[in-house]
């Protein structure tokens, strides 16, 4: 049940100051990852918007709707804290990656998602950088989870949101990378290209 689920996330954040999810029963909706001038939001649609991810919800059943990272989010001036943050450095110069971007939670499943659609870098070993940090914004916002409710017992998905170039033969994810991600942090891993859509309440 939602409400069960939604209990679990105010248990992992309590003390926390932050804005409580939105409950919505959209059939269809759109998000994305707007960045104007100094402020970076998820922004929510149930208008359909050219070039934002495209989200079906089964049978318009209820889901709460949650920013993590940016503008009136839950880690909106730093980084889920964690026991350990050096397992979250992401590159060669000790970069520790942030939260991911939003969250979805429906009946049965936390649905964790990062954007990474502003890079148009055709460079491959900068795509498979951009890979690795949206993996690691959204392991390390799962363990700040796990390690704040001991009791929590949830379904979790990663998603990584790219865009349209990214699914050209030549720029496609090796199938690798969900395999390894699911055998570390014991979750499953999905690329969604903008345009394809994705699912919840299934």
């Amino acid at each position: 049940m939602l409400h069960n689920q939604l209990d679990d996330f105010n248990l992992a954040l309590a003390g926390r100051a932050y804005s409580q999810p939105e409950i919505l029963n959209h059939a269809r909706f759109w998000l994305f990852d707007q960045k104007t001038k100094n402020i970076i939001k998820v922004e929510f649609s149930p208008q359909a918007q050219r070039h934002w991810l495209r989200v079906d919800n089964a049978d318009g059943a209820e889901f709460a709707f949650i920013r993590i990272d940016g503008h009136d989010s839950v880690f909106r001036s730093s980084p889920p804290p964690v026991a350990n943050d050096a397992i979250f450095i992401y590159d060669n110069i000790g970069t520790r990656a942030g939260a991911c971007d939003c969250l979805l939670i429906d009946a049965s499943i936390w649905h964790f998602i990062e954007f990474k659609t502003n890079s148009t870098s055709e460079n491959l070993d900068r795509l498979e950088l951009n890979r690795l940090k949206a993996e690691f914004q959204l392991a390390r916002t799962i363990t700040f989870f796990r390690e704040n409710n001991s009791t929590l017992n949830a379904f979790f998905k990663a998603i990584v949101v790219v865009p349209t170039q990214y699914d050209y033969p030549r720029f496609r994810a090796e199938k690798s990378r969900s395999v390894i991600f699911k055998l570390k942090w014991k979750v499953p891993l999905e690329e969604v290209v903008l345009g394809k859509g994705y699912r919840i309440n299934t």
